[in-house]
C-alpha cells in the first residue's frame, strides 16, 4: 500500500488549496503540508504515530516541522481509533485468515465444542485417579 505517497499527495493538495484561498496569510510551503499529510496519513493507516514522526523527521531533517506533524498525528490517530478498532494491515490479515482458513476454523470450533464435555470428563477422571488414598498407593506398590 503506498501509504506515504497517498499522504503526501493529500497534504500537497491541502497546501495548494490553502495557498490559493489565503494568499495574503502567511502559510507554510506546500512541501511542509506534504510532509505533515504524509505523517498524518501514515499514523492513521499504520497506527504508529511515533514511527510516523521519526520518518518525517528523517526525511526532512527540519525541527520546525515536528510540532505540526505531532499535532496532525495525534488528531489523525484519535480519529482513526474512533472509526475503526484495528489498523488496515490487521484488518487485511484477519480477512486473509478467514478466507484461507475460515472453513477449517469453523470446523475446529464445532469439534472443540463437541469435545468440551469429553475433555471435562477426562480431566475429572484424571483428577480422581491421582487423588488416591495412601492405602491405595501402598497396595499398588506391593
Amino acid at each position: 500500500m503506498p501509504t506515504l505517497l497517498i499522504g503526501e499527495t493529500l497534504g500537497s493538495f491541502v497546501g495548494t488549496v490553502c495557498h490559493g484561498l489565503f494568499p495574503g496569510i502567511m502559510t507554510g510551503a506546500v512541501g511542509a503540508y506534504a510532509l505533515v499529510g504524509m505523517g498524518a496519513y501514515f499514523a492513521t493507516v499504520i497506527r504508529a504515530p511515533f514511527t510516523s514522526i521519526l520518518i518525517v523527521f528523517e526525511l526532512s531533517r527540519d525541527y520546525n516541522i515536528i510540532l505540526p506533524v505531532m499535532i496532525a498525528n495525534v488528531v489523525a490517530y484519535i480519529l482513526s481509533e474512533r472509526f475503526t478498532e484495528e489498523s488496515i494491515y490487521e484488518q487485511i490479515s484477519a480477512q486473509d485468515i478467514v478466507k484461507e482458513f475460515g472453513h477449517k476454523l469453523e470446523a475446529e470450533k464445532n469439534k472443540i465444542d463437541l469435545e468440551d464435555e469429553e475433555y471435562e470428563k477426562e480431566v475429572l477422571r484424571d483428577i480422581s485417579s491421582t487423588s488416591d488414598t495412601d492405602s491405595d498407593k501402598k497396595q499398588r506398590l506391593q
